[in-house]
């Protein structure tokens, strides 16, 4: 799978998290990008809050985003389990082609999820 198709399949699983609500606060977020519009970056996160957990071979990858009330909420960014195995070797490989941490190359694919989402609504 290229770059181009997990972000496709990223965009059109996030897509089925909406409407999402706050926990603490209870603000709505309508879609990914009313919740990207809404919410910050982690400060304690910002190179890395596009995680990738991995346990006992079961991969989450969730990006982590504060809320207004400062709450951080995680938004699982696969929903499908071999999907999440193929972002994984994505990012590995990705990363060792550009020589640079397998977190710096998840914080380039999120960077450039958000740019699409961006774009597609203007």
């Amino acid at each position: 799978m290229n770059e181009n198709e997990i972000i496709e399949k990223v965009l059109k699983d996030i897509d089925k998290l909406f409407p999402k609500k706050c926990s603490c606060c209870g603000v709505v977020f309508e879609n990914f990008l009313d919740f990207i519009e809404k919410t910050d970056i982690p400060v304690h996160a910002f190179d890395a809050n596009f995680m990738v957990m991995h346990l006992h071979n079961v991969y989450d990858i969730l990006a982590l985003r504060n809320c207004k009330c400062k709450t951080t909420i995680a938004l699982p960014c696969a929903i499908d389990p071999e999907f999440k195995k193929e972002i994984v070797l994505f990012l590995e490989n990705e990363a060792k082609k550009l020589n640079i941490p397998t977190e710096k190359m998840a914080g380039l694919l999120r960077d450039k999820i958000i740019k699409i989402a961006r774009d597609r609504s203007e």
